[in-house]
């Protein structure tokens, strides 16, 4: 026996039998043929995967660039692009014209504060006459206001957002924007009412370091009228 153990797997034995192998190089053996085909099917599925996920890969999409008022096809305003201003202005102006309509059309009778929240987006000159003629300055006008117990509400209708005008004078680029809203009213013993408002609002440009820049985009209101119609630009406007 030790001679056919020792013998080469190769050789033969002296009675011509084939060689004996122990169980452990039998073992050995299976476990090697085992590893070959896990090996073998790990391959050909990664090339599977692969594929299915080449062929699964969708061709890359056009996006189109979006335009204002809510998708609408719109061209910007004459003047606009000679004042060196691009979409991105625009749609700047907007929504400082939005914010400010939202904030300025928006009371509440318990908080005192809403009925100044705009004049962090005015001109020092609209402040002005802000303090001076709006009656959301007047302690009488806000007495009665919360007395009343009412609230306004402003919901802006973005689609209809759209600057009417604008004018580049030496000094300042200016922009007529119309914005059109709801206005939610509550008061108490009175039932609760929504009517639409329209309000036209005079932007002007500011430089990007100014202290009062509405939204820090560039943009200043010095102006606003109920209604749809132009204005003349005030004096002073800035």
């Amino acid at each position: 026996m030790s001679n056919l153990i020792g013998q080469s797997p190769h050789q033969s034995s002296t009675q011509g039998s084939p060689p004996i192998l122990s169980k452990a190089r039998t073992a050995w053996l299976k476990w090697v043929a085992l590893l070959l085909v896990i090996v073998l099917l790990g391959s050909l599925g990664s090339s599977t995967i692969f594929a299915t996920g080449n062929e699964a890969t969708p061709a890359p999409t056009v996006i189109q660039e979006s335009t204002p008022s809510g998708g609408q096809a719109e061209a910007l305003p004459a003047g606009w692009i000679d004042s060196g201003r691009g979409w991105a202005e625009f749609f700047e102006a907007e929504e400082v014209a939005e914010r400010f309509t939202m904030s300025y059309e928006s009371l509440d009778w318990r908080s005192k504060n809403t009925f100044v929240d705009a004049t962090f987006m005015l001109t020092p000159s609209a402040l002005a006459r802000f303090n001076q003629q709006d009656e959301r300055a007047s302690a009488t006008f806000i007495t009665q206001f919360q007395q009343a117990e009412k609230v306004l509400w402003a919901q802006i209708d973005t689609n209809e957002t759209q600057i009417l005008q604008t004018q580049q004078r030496s000094d300042a680029f200016f922009a007529w924007t119309h914005v059109e809203f709801n206005l939610f009213h509550q008061q108490k013993d009175k039932p609760v009412c929504t009517d639409t408002h329209s309000i036209v609002v005079l932007l002007m440009s500011v430089p990007f370091d100014s202290n009062h820049v509405g939204g820090g985009v560039g943009w200043l209101v010095t102006d606003w009228k109920e209604g749809t119609s132009m204005f003349p630009i005030p004096q002073p406007a800035y």
